[in-house]
């Protein structure tokens, strides 16, 4: 937009603007449009998009939501604001006030009442880069009678449900995460330092004063300040977050709406979303829909061809992820509840297993160490330690066998590994004190420092392996934060500990992920005492 600027500020030239009666008019003033007039939504965009891009989401807006192009009018502050005054602003050294941008912007959203957001590209956003169009997301979305939607061009849409069809859960989350982690209105940038200050004061009120809002445009935020605008802004970031989870999620159900029998891996990847973000009953629907029509499609599972095995191998399993999280975040409230969930969720982890048997898809496959993955982990949830780890260091082998160990599904199994042996540690520890305080000579304590041992050195493997393939914002990743933070803290580390809990806590916040037993775990570790962990 910026190289086309002085073309549309030329179309109005010659023409006295109807507004201020001054020569020089906005180009809406004198395009010629016969099917131009009142504005039916407001496109929200940075100028650093090319003119292509603008006019392909708004052509793929319409077809998406079969609407005639004809009968859509966006008002664009590029073609609709008088360009011939800004430029004279800038000729004298001034500048457009920021209220008056404020004002325009307030004034054209009410009249309007409905936004057309533009992201692109959708792994990648330069629209969450910038203080303004975060401004005007934020208010937009925030007034419940504003219709606030993010669009995104064509390629993205492909590139989007491509991604839907063809990568893995993890991989495709992980690409999600990647996408809004770096989201901070308080690192968002603007031309003028004035109006990234103002756009501050707007957002977060009198939350922070003058000399916080100099060391945060100065980039000397250090301590205390720093976590005063880290708290100050945590509403707003995490709305927009949340914001951008109901597109990630929209976008994937326009895909299957036009796809279903091409995009079944689609129907994981959505139950997946929503399982994150704790919308447990949008995913449900979701995977029941895609398995149902992976059985119409395909019948019988012993006769599948491979690919169709796996991709309702694929809505099992996250059926029975999903269950599994619902159930772990009920078990405190509805015990009955968290058994039936986690009984499911079984039964599904088992029919994948017999599915990839059936297919004689068991040998040295990637699948079924996902399967095996998938069982300890549940064994470890359930609190059957033994059984964890005996299935957990089955699924290990066959990533190995399979040579998969550059993923981060290989790096959750060492990390729900590492967990099963920390546990086993802590009941170790547990006897080896009551063994103490009867006066008798026992072999549990060796056995609960080779456990400790064997838990970090699990948990240290992860670690590096999450961040060597760059997959460290996710849950995932996260969670493994919050496990070494509970062993430093056994360890008698409580500063360290707490440090990792926080840490943890602050980047589920920033990803939207307050509704994970994740989260809910390290939420109820910072509320502990210090020496809660202390054996």
């Amino acid at each position: 937009m910026y190289d086309i600027e002085p073309v549309i500020r030329h179309a109005g030239k010659d023409v006295i603007c109807p507004r201020d009666g001054k020569l020089g008019a906005a180009y809406v003033d004198v395009a010629e449009d016969p099917h131009a007039g009142r504005a039916t939504c407001m496109l929200s965009y940075t100028w650093g998009y090319e003119v292509h891009t603008i006019s392909s989401a708004l052509m793929t807006h319409c077809r998406r939501l079969r609407e005639n192009p004809q009968q859509i009018r966006v008002w664009i502050c590029a073609f609709c604001v008088n360009q011939w005054r800004v430029q004279e602003a800038v000729a004298q050294g001034a500048k457009v006030p920021f209220e008056f941008f404020q004002a325009e912007f307030a004034d054209k959203v009410k009249s309007i009442g409905k936004i057309l957001a533009l992201i692109t590209p959708w792994d990648n956003p330069l629209y969450l880069t910038r203080a303004w169009t975060i401004f005007e997301c934020y208010m937009g979305s925030a007034d419940e009678h504003i219709d606030f939607k993010f669009i995104l061009p064509e390629s993205d849409e492909k590139s989007f449900s491509e991604v839907l069809r063809r990568d893995s859960a993890i991989s495709t989350l992980s690409a999600i995460f990647k996408a809004i982690s770096e989201l901070r209105v308080q690192k968002a940038q603007a031309h003028y330092t004035d109006d990234r200050r103002n756009v501050m004061k707007v957002l977060t009120g009198s939350a922070l004063d003058e000399r916080q809002l100099d060391a945060l445009l100065e980039d000397r935020l250090e301590g205390a300040d720093e976590l005063a605008v880290e708290e100050a802004c945590k509403e707003i970031n995490l709305h927009v977050v949340r914001k951008l989870h109901e597109r990630f999620i929209d976008s994937g159900l326009g895909v299957l709406e036009l796809e279903v029998d091409r995009c079944l891996t689609g129907f994981s990847q959505i139950g997946w979303m929503c399982n994150q973000i704790g919308m447990y009953d949008e995913g449900l629907q979701s995977l029941n829909t895609g398995i149902d029509t992976a059985r119409a499609f395909y019948g019988a599972s012993s006769k599948m061809s491979e690919s169709n095995a796996l991709a309702l191998i694929g809505l099992l399993r996250a059926k029975a992820k999903l269950l599994t999280y619902r159930g772990s975040r009920s078990k405190a409230s509805n015990q009955q509840a968290f058994e039936e969930d986690f009984d499911n969720a079984y039964k599904l982890y088992w029919q994948a297993k017999e599915l990839l048997e059936e297919n004689h898809l068991s040998t040295i496959s990637t699948h079924y160490a996902e399967v095996l993955g998938d069982l300890s982990i549940w064994h470890g949830k359930k609190g059957d330690v033994g059984a964890a780890i005996d299935m957990g260091l089955l699924a290990k082998k066959a990533f190995e066998d399979s040579h998969w160990t550059e993923t981060a599904m290989y790096g959750n199994i060492l990390k729900s590994i590492g967990i099963s042996y920390h546990l086993r540690a802590r009941a170790w520890s547990s006897k080896a004190q009551l063994s103490m305080s009867e006066g008798s000579e026992t072999s549990v304590e060796t056995s609960a420092c080779e456990d400790y041992r064997l838990a970090g050195d699990m948990y240290a493997q992860s670690e590096a392996l999450f961040i060597r393939i760059a997959q460290n914002r996710n849950p995932w990743y996260l969670d493994l934060l919050t496990q070494r933070g509970k062993l430093l803290a056994e360890q008698g580390r409580q500063e360290d500990a707490r440090k990792k809990f926080l840490s943890a806590k602050r980047q589920f916040e920033a990803l939207g992920l307050q509704k994970s037993p994740q989260y809910d775990e390290v939420q109820e570790l910072l509320a502990q005492d210090d020496d809660y962990f202390s054996m």
